[in-house]
């Protein structure tokens, strides 16, 4: 660390597992007065990011090393009518965290998984909304001949990048299976990286083709233990919810993910915190600088968090009390010319309640490059950032703000050349709907070099298009070989057992999670910042697309958002678009991607342009194959006491601009079989997993076509 920061410092298993459009004019900035109701435009709030007095950790360096395909084969049957013990599949659970609280496999505040269905008043909001304020588009299936699409990396192909080990022993294939993927996406316009909850794999940009053989497990860039602890210690950790990004400024390409340690050992990393990965060069297929950042509302025991050690678990009495350590869950990556940005939704393990509150975390993108460890800083706004006309208190649940997502574009997520970063968020930590946006503004990012005492942060809240939490979506009926044989395969056919029948089961439907900002992105061409966010549309079983954009003007205290417009995006057809995720290219090309899917599409990606101030049209870039046939679409089964049904779909999708070129990227279904072929191997000839048949897409689009 140079004398310059210091001078700034001091002034400031192999199991499976789960982890219409038109315009609203107008509205302008809500004030940001901390329990007042705001009265016209106003100034936005502001608040300080500062340095924690504690630096990342520095874990050396990482190569990358394709995968070493693992000996053996799947599991063989002995036909549809011949299942054996040995080709059971274990009953798949999404990882979940302390006493069940399953926050990695259920985001937001509704505990645990609940998926409760939009109130009426909400609804009709949404209705009134979408019938005066907004239009359907039709669904455009003919391909796009300027468009390049390409089946990304799919369950099967995961288990065979990811294989098991065992104390060292590679397993017999599959591996790890984890449902959803989470799959995130950067590029350079030269080569693409695909990155999900498990690996990672590199393509030309050209022709979408796969580099290096073949990809790599996310443990060997961020040099983890295995994933959910399948080298067979005691220990349980959970990884994931992986993002990537390429810094055109810098050259390098930047990755995270989520870390925690079920099992309260408190390994050599704490209990919970952020990977962070940088690239030693150009490319991503080189080494890697690896960094740790442990979890700031454990290290400075925040609201009831701590990081008190394993021996001090609930149940346990110790004079220092009982370990109650928060998870940053969802991490969003971010980087300006100064900095490397962070944001998460923490939430208490062992709280015994279920809440969540917004965190923010600013590293020296100069210290990282050259892999040295940059200093931490930190705020919780979530805690600490009143939200303008809340009550002075507020609930575990209803915590302000949710999911502070960074705005990108062009390959940069900075605005201008001042160290300016913009993000968009929710108002309120919760699902129950609204009406409200908010638009965040970080200054004196130069702060993380030294050159500034503090980061100054600013809150401006502005009045959108209704919304509400979509529910489940649905889905093109088709073979479900999963569901054909799942009873039986699960050992659920006991007499015993509640469903002890070996009916099989028609396919089930898609979560669409939670009505949060799922995406931010920055307009170079007019300066606005536009959001996108799912929703309920005219009924429980259709979802649309949110979106509102607004251009901040001022810095600081000063900060308002003018110009703003607001809208929904659906369907005519009844089909379902939801996770979309927006960019731009630096001359206001914009395209809007998502997920695609109803009762006369299987699940597919789907994606619009942006035009003026809205979307314009739904085209599909890959038409999907087949059902969603994943074990959470029937787990419930299997567990009867459960009070919820939580189908899982990865959460966000992914859309960037490279130069004049957008790639895009979600989660979709790329294969199909009938029951019979899959009852032979299980794989279907190598295009599922027994427990999974999720798929991915990646797609190039200039912007121009």
């Amino acid at each position: 660390m140079s004398m310059k920061r210091r001078i700034g410092g001091l002034i400031g298993g192999a199991a499976a597992l789960g982890l219409v459009l038109l315009g609203l004019p107008g509205a302008t900035a809500q004030a940001a007065s901390p329990h007042k109701p705001a009265r016209g435009p106003a100034p936005g709030y502001t608040f300080t990011v500062t340095n924690t007095g504690t630096n990342v950790l520095s874990l050396g360096t990482s190569s990358f090393l394709k995968t070493e395909t693992a000996t053996g084969t799947h599991a063989t049957g002995t036909g549809t009518h011949g299942l054996t013990a040995s080709s059971r599949i274990p009953a798949g659970h999404v990882p979940d965290i302390g006493t069940g609280e399953n926050v990695a496999g259920a985001p937001g505040p509704r505990g645990k998984g609940r998926q409760p269905k939009p109130s009426a008043a909400a609804i009709k909001a949404v209705t009134t909304a979408a019938t005066t304020k907004t239009v359907s588009a039709q669904v455009t299936t003919s391909a796009n001949p300027s468009l390049a699409s390409t089946a990304g990396i799919d369950a099967y192909a995961e288990g065979v990048l990811h294989p098991v080990t065992v104390t060292g022993v590679a397993q017999p294939l599959p591996g790890v299976d984890v449902e959803p993927p989470d799959q995130g996406l950067c590029s350079n316009g030269t080569k693409v990286m695909e990155v999900n909850n498990e690996v990672m794999q590199v393509f030309t940009a050209k022709n979408l083709k796969a580099l290096g053989g073949n990809g790599m497990a996310l443990e060997r860039l961020f040099k983890t233990p295995e994933i959910f602890g399948g080298t067979g210690h005691s220990g349980i950790n959970v990884q994931g919810d992986p993002r990537c990004f390429y810094d055109p400024a810098s050259g390098r390409w930047f990755a995270s993910q989520i870390w925690l340690d079920e099992s309260g050992l408190v390994t050599q990393y704490g209990w919970a915190g952020v990977f962070v990965a940088v690239s030693e060069t150009a490319t991503p297929m080189g080494r890697w600088y690896v960094f740790f950042i442990p979890d700031m509302s454990d290290a400075k025991a925040t609201t009831t968090c701590n990081n008190l050690p394993f021996t001090t678990l609930p149940g346990v009495k110790k004079k220092h009390g009982r370990a109650n350590p928060c998870f940053g869950d969802q991490p969003l990556l971010g980087v300006n010319g100064n900095s490397v940005y962070i944001s998460t939704n923490e939430y208490s393990i062992y709280s015994g309640t279920l809440g969540g509150a917004a965190n923010v975390y600013f590293l020296s993108k100069s210290d990282l490059v050259k892999g040295e460890a940059s200093p931490i800083f930190w705020a919780h706004p979530g805690d600490t950032v009143a939200r303008p006309g809340a009550p002075a208190t507020h609930t575990a649940l209803h915590y302000p703000w949710y999911s502070i997502v960074p705005a990108v574009s062009a390959g940069t997520y900075v605005s201008t050349n001042t160290g300016t970063l913009y993000g968009l968020s929710n108002v309120t930590f919760t699902t129950t709907g609204g009406t409200q946006g908010a638009v965040w503004q970080f200054t004196n990012t130069a702060a993380v070099t030294g050159l500034a005492p503090h980061i100054t942060g600013s809150v401006a809240v502005v009045t959108t298009v209704a919304y509400s939490e979509p529910g489940l979506a649905t889905q093109k009926a088709g073979p479900v070989p999963l569901g054909h044989f799942w009873r039986l395969l699960a050992d659920a056919t006991t007499a015993k057992h509640p469903y002890s029948t070996t009916k099989p089961m028609p396919e089930g439907k898609i979560a669409t999670n939670t009505d949060r900002v799922t995406t931010a992105a920055y307009d170079p061409a007019t300066g606005a910042v536009w959001a996108g966010i799912n929703t309920a549309v005219t009924h429980t079983t259709q979802t649309g697309i949110a979106w509102f954009s607004g251009v901040p003007r001022g810095v600081g205290a000063t900060l308002k958002v003018s110009t703003v417009t607001s809208g929904v995006l659906s369907a005519t057809t009844g089909a379902n678009v939801f996770f979309p995720s927006i960019t731009f290219t630096s001359s206001g090309k914009g395209l809007m991607d998502y997920a695609l899917t109803g009762t006369t599409y299987f699940p597919s990606t789907a994606y619009s342009l942006l035009t003026g101030t809205m979307p314009t049209g739904i085209h599909v870039a890959r038409m999907g194959a087949g059902p969603e046939d994943g074990f959470t679409e029937y787990q419930y089964e299997t567990t009867p006491t459960a009070a919820f049904y939580r189908p899982r779909w990865g959460d966000y999708s992914t859309a960037l601009a490279a130069g004049t070129t957008f790639f895009f990227a979600s989660e979709m279904i790329n294969q199909s079989c009938s029951p019979g072929t899959f009852g032979t191997t299980f794989t279907c000839g190598g295009t599922r997993d027994r427990t999974a048949n999720w798929g991915t897409s990646v797609n190039m689009l200039p912007a121009t076509g």
